[in-house]
């Protein structure tokens, strides 16, 4: 036997730990009640506000539900958690279809079901993969944030999110995601709760052995072979009786120094923005129905009493255009009296809003694009950006334009295609907007193009009606308010009904308009044109994650077969 591998035996065993034994019902019940509670606390950290803490014992309690088992128990396990997980932070999705889609409550909830069995399958599959590799390879502690930062990396989702999205709030960490992006806060997040439970676990059963008493813990069969080259308190195939001190110390390190480079970077990147040219912009945020909102923003526009720099109204505002326009003049009627030279008070500013373009074509034929417009004081458009990313069955149907029987199942009145520029639209001498429609905030790639092509401050533009009632606005800003950091640039969030919010490039949410209420919130921004790392290189961590997995994964399959 080499030096790198050995076989784990027991007594009276050829090798292998001995079998599971089959739970009692109480205890699979009392299992299944544990999974459930414990995934609902998960979902729970996107719907409670100020519950970015729970997020830690809640993954300690995923990996208390799956660890010890063999894959295919881990596996339901896990789904069963994620599931819990998903319907209780999404819980709101039913009432979003019969919104969005017009789908009625009869096909929203098998649809919102699916949506969970979905979103539950990347836990499951978390809980197998990280089972296999103990019974294959061992199990590392680095192993669990590893695999569950490359699932983050690849799962496809129509809503992403990241367990690192979670932290926002805690500045000092977060602050990380300019060199490693979100993968970053969810490495550290998951390295912290395996190792808690780790040391939870093995503590607790050297007090039951110290007693000579207690129920056995279940064991899963063991590694046939595992790996022992590297330090063992990071790659450890054994149970120990002490906990791994120095790992834990190593931890306690990396991230005291992350939370002391963080906070001093909070610092630094304030100093720095202060020396950069300032923008004064008004975001309005009409909050009435769409045949309103185009006077409702040109009302709130004109109560406006100081200067600004920069007018922003949200997505749908404006009716479609005809691509080839280069002046709204046509407009105007549809604002109210005194409205004053243009489509907004004020004659010098200029004017950021949504809507849609089309290029004229046969009857019938047209098809759409939907657009944001950078108007100056004399209503000519001076820039236009197309929307990169649509929303899947609500604005196109996966697939629709091979087999044009999809079409069918589209709920837009019109085609929609996306657009590919992500050239900044400029305000001469001033700034250098990247533009971001409805959840395209929620996708770091995109931002990170604008900013790659010469964007110097990010603007969102969304119409959140759908979610109006729901947390689903407060969870769409959190989700999006990493960009700021990642890019290092202010993220303007102008909405319909809300979240309309101004968020630093530290993280900070600087201003907050009230949600649901018509409002228009004027703040000083400033355009700052500094690189950082994870603009430059992208998700390296991420992709690092998914290679060392797929390394262990056919490691693991080599020894299995051996």
């Amino acid at each position: 036997m080499g030096p790198h591998m050995l076989t784990r035996s027991v007594p009276g065993g050829q090798g292998l730990s001995p079998s599971p034994t089959s739970a009692a019902p109480k205890v699979r019940l009392a299992s299944v009640a544990a999974t459930l509670v414990g995934g609902s606390l998960f979902g729970a950290v996107w719907v409670v506000p100020g519950g970015a803490w729970a997020a830690w014992p809640a993954a300690v309690l995923l990996l208390a539900t799956v660890d010890r088992s063999r894959p295919a128990a881990a596996f339901r396990a896990g789904w069963w958690f994620g599931f819990a997980a998903i319907a209780a932070g999404f819980h709101w999705t039913p009432l979003v279809i019969t919104r969005f889609s017009q789908v009625p409550w009869i096909g929203a909830i098998p649809l919102f079901v699916l949506f969970c069995v979905w979103g539950g399958l990347q836990f499951g599959v978390f809980a197998w993969l990280t089972a296999w590799l103990r019974t294959a390879t061992g199990t590392p502690v680095l192993c669990y944030p590893i695999v569950w930062v490359a699932l983050e990396r690849v799962w496809p989702s129509i809503l992403p999110w990241q367990l690192g999205q979670t932290q926002a709030a805690w500045l000092g960490l977060v602050q990380m995601v300019e060199w490693t992006g979100t993968a970053g806060v969810s490495f550290m997040v998951m390295w912290g709760v395996a190792l808690t439970y780790r040391l939870a676990r093995t503590s607790w059963r050297g007090r039951t052995a110290e007693r000579g008493g207690g129920r056995p813990m279940r064991q899963a069969p063991g590694p046939r072979r595992a790996y022992t080259g590297l330090p063992p308190p990071f790659l450890s195939c054994r149970d120990r009786a002490r906990p791994p001190v120095w790992h834990l110390g190593g931890y306690l390190l990396v991230l005291l120094l992350v939370l002391a480079w963080g906070s001093r970077r909070v610092g630094q990147i304030r100093r720095h923005l202060a020396e950069q040219p300032e923008l004064r912009v008004a975001l309005v945020q009409p909050n009435v129905d769409v045949d309103r909102r185009l006077e409702q923003c040109a009302q709130l526009t004109q109560e406006v009493s100081r200067p600004v720099d920069l007018v922003c109204w949200p997505e749908s505002t404006v009716e479609a255009v005809p691509l080839h326009w280069d002046r709204f003049d046509g407009i105007r009627s549809h604002a109210p009296a005194g409205t004053g030279a243009g489509l907004h008070g004020a004659a010098t500013a200029f004017l950021l809003c949504g809507g849609s373009s089309f290029a004229e074509q046969a009857a019938g034929t047209e098809t759409y694009l939907i657009t944001a417009f950078l108007l100056d004081g004399g209503d000519r458009v001076r820039g236009r950006y197309h929307k990169r990313r649509l929303v899947p069955f609500g604005e196109y149907v996966p697939g629709e334009r091979r087999l044009g029987w999809l079409a069918r199942f589209n709920r837009a009145d019109e085609r929609n295609l996306p657009g590919h520029s992500a050239e900044p639209l400029v305000i001469p001498d001033k700034a250098r907007l990247g533009i971001l429609i409805c959840y395209e905030d929620l996708f770091a790639g995109l931002s990170r193009d604008l900013v790659r092509h010469g964007a110097d401050l990010l603007v969102n533009l969304t119409n959140d009606a759908w979610f109006a009632g729901t947390t689903a606005m407060r969870q769409h800003q959190e989700l999006a308010r990493l960009r700021s950091i990642e890019t290092r640039r202010y993220l303007l969030r102008c909405t319909t009904t809300g979240s309309t919010a101004v968020i630093a490039p530290t993280g900070e949410v600087l201003a907050q308009a009230p949600l649901s209420q018509p409002t228009t919130l004027i703040a000083t921004v400033h355009c700052n044109r500094m690189r950082t790392p994870y603009a430059r290189w992208g998700d390296i961590l991420g992709w690092a994650c998914v290679l060392t997995t797929g390394a262990l994964s056919a490691l693991g399959w080599r020894w299995s077969r051996a």
